[in-house]
């Protein structure tokens, strides 16, 4: 009986404007098995129930429920925003990365389910969802935009103001009364309805869904709406003319970014957002990418990035982001160049950069980044080539695929694995360059077989991650433990390691490349291939812009002496296998051989001198 009531409310069986109250909301089938069911019940809440029944314990915690069991429906992620208890907003959290779509209506556009999530944590006054919001609102998806205006009574109040350049889009539209009338809607009357309507702003006109309104009506109206949108007295929320000033922007991939404060029309303080491990320790705050909009070309900006101390191997530092690491800029987000005037506070800490942009918009990162839309377009380039192959070893907590290439057919075989810590886009750029020499020189190929994982940790680059995966694990640690369940990453890899050696395959050399502030060095295994270590080294110092910062080295058994989950790649392979298992580090800061700070044209070059270098020291045949 419970259940046909639920699926009888859920189905509409109450008109549309009656009110429900809590104990008829406990009953909705919000976690039914079946997902057409969620659905219905997911719209009923959303549409015939006030947004007081959430503050009934039992309806907060089935909605948080529904949304984990997953849904087509957005209005129940908008009504997480009205849930400031921690489930809600970590939930919010997994949706704004989450790829699955979701519709308001039944007749409406799907949108990434990670828009309505983005105006939920908004309007629990997340600023880094904010920020993301005023990018969305920007774009001009008519599905978007559509979706922000059926939305607007769940828009914080400070977010309104983005919906007021709506009023100029006479884009038509396939929603509103009636349906099927020819002329359409455009988008321009459907705002006229919603600001009216979530600002109960009276117009001296009809105001209903079939309307188109006329040019004076449109005027009208955005003269009506302009005061009602400007903050009260004592308001901290700036106006709706400092939204048409610079603004910072993050709602891309691999954007990050922490608060984002805005001092004065031209000084901004931007916290680095970092991430903590599985423990809630060793904060690593050493990634950060984001876009200006609206800056005055030749008009001074300050740019202070703060929020730097974090901990590392649980112990605490005063941050990896230092005078020695200033950030790049681009103007098309393709091509790189570093900041020249910064300074650098030891004692907040925090790194202020001087931009005197050319254009209006640019982007800043703290190094030049490398995302999985870029291994996108490298894998269309080298997908048809005879001596590449291509496998899919697991997917990631979000469902991505991990790969692994092949390349060459050679008796010996080196494996290269590359961004195991999301925020070391450098290690992607010397991959990539390292991938196009193979397929381009059939010498590294004769002889050797390659084997490949080009990207290890695709979640944590399209999120702005920096060193842990979505469950907190770091993926170059945990190499003595296994937990496919929150590990996917690293249990995928071993299997392919273990499965091509238990084949009764060789590995003669595997390397983990990574990017640290200032150093470089190679490290070898904890125990054996001394004499392939000292060559290996060798060549790299001789021939490539490799310039170490100290001497060979070779590793411990693990980076913390008594505790679990704490040996790297390198580590684990050695204890498992005995393998020649190294790990290479490159500075991001100033390189003495290149003269510079490198940028990708020299990890790219780099790739290139690596894999001879590899080649060289398996084969025992001189640098080609």
């Amino acid at each position: 009986m419970r259940i046909a009531i639920a699926l009888w409310l859920a189905s509409g069986g109450l008109p549309a404007q009656t009110p429900l109250d809590a104990s008829q909301c406990r009953r909705l089938a919000l976690t039914h098995a079946e997902e057409d069911q969620r659905d219905r019940a997911g719209r009923a809440l959303y549409y015939q129930c006030g947004r007081d029944v959430l503050e009934d314990p039992a309806v907060a915690a089935a909605l948080i429920r529904h949304a984990r069991m997953g849904s087509a429906v957005a209005g129940p992620v908008l009504l997480l925003g009205f849930l400031p208890q921690p489930p809600a907003r970590a939930e919010l959290e997994r949706l704004r990365i989450a790829t699955r779509s979701v519709k308001l209506q039944q007749w409406s556009a799907p949108v990434p389910v990670s828009l309505p999530a983005t105006v939920a944590l908004s309007r629990l006054g997340d600023s880094d969802a904010r920020n993301r919001l005023r990018a969305l609102s920007e774009d001009k998806s008519l599905a978007v935009r559509e979706f922000l205006l059926e939305a607007a009574g769940d828009l914080a109040d400070r977010d309104l103001p983005l919906l007021l350049p709506y009023l100029d889009d006479t884009r038509e539209i396939r929603s509103g009364v009636p349906s099927g009338a020819a002329p359409r809607r455009r988008l321009c009357d459907a705002a006229i309805v919603a600001l009216s309507r979530r600002l109960q702003v009276t117009l001296p006109f009809p105001v209903n869904d079939a309307r188109r309104y006329t040019d004076q009506e449109r005027r009208i109206a955005r003269e009506s709406f302009e005061p009602a949108l400007r903050p009260k007295a004592g308001s901290m929320t700036p106006p709706f003319a400092a939204t048409l000033a610079a603004a910072v922007h993050i709602d891309f991939e691999g954007g990050s970014l922490g608060r984002i404060e805005q001092a004065s029309p031209a000084h901004f303080r931007l916290g680095s957002k970092g991430e903590k491990d599985q423990d809630g320790r060793n904060r690593q705050a050493n990634w950060y990418y984001f876009r200006v909009d609206g800056a005055r070309p030749g008009q001074e900006l300050a740019l202070d990035i703060v929020d730097l101390p974090g901990e590392y191997n649980y112990r605490p530092n005063r941050g990896a982001i230092t005078k020695d690491t200033p950030p790049v800029i681009s103007y098309d987000n393709a091509r790189w160049r570093h900041v020249e005037t910064f300074s650098y506070d030891a004692e907040e800490p925090e790194l202020r950069l001087r931009v005197t942009p050319e254009k209006s918009r640019f982007w800043i990162a703290h190094v030049p980044p490398y995302t999985n839309e870029h291994l996108e377009k490298l894998r269309s380039t080298i997908a048809r080539h005879g001596a590449f192959r291509e496998e899919k070893t697991g997917r990631t907590p979000a469902g991505r695929d991990l790969l692994l290439w092949t390349i060459g057919s050679g008796a010996k075989v080196v494996w290269l694995m590359f961004r195991q810590h999301s925020w070391e886009a450098g290690s992607s750029w010397t991959g990539e360059g390292a991938v196009l020499a193979l397929l381009e020189d059939e010498r590294l190929r004769r002889g050797v077989t390659w084997k490949i994982f080009p990207l290890s940790d695709p979640d944590g680059v399209a999120r702005g991650g920096v060193r842990f995966n979505a469950h907190g694990f770091d993926l170059n640690r945990n190499w003595d433990v296994e937990d496919a369940g929150k590990m996917p990453e690293i249990t995928a890899q071993r299997n392919a390691i273990r499965k091509w050696l238990e084949a009764g395959n060789q590995i003669d050399l595997f390397c983990s490349l990574h990017n640290t502030e200032t150093s470089e060095y190679l490290e070898g295994p904890p125990a054996g291939h001394r004499d392939l270590a000292a060559r290996f080294f060798d060549l790299l110092a001789k021939h490539t812009s490799f310039h170490p910062s100290r001497p060979l080295s070779f590793s411990e058994p693990s980076t913390t002496a008594g505790m679990n989950g704490r040996m790297n790649v390198a580590q684990g392979l050695s204890r498992d296998w005995k393998l020649a298992a190294f790990l290479m580090e490159q500075r991001i800061a100033y390189n003495e051989k290149l003269k510079r700070l490198p940028l990708p044209e020299d990890r790219l070059r780099f790739g290139n001198e690596l894999v001879r270098a590899i080649w060289a020291a398996v084969t025992a045949n001189p640098y080609p």
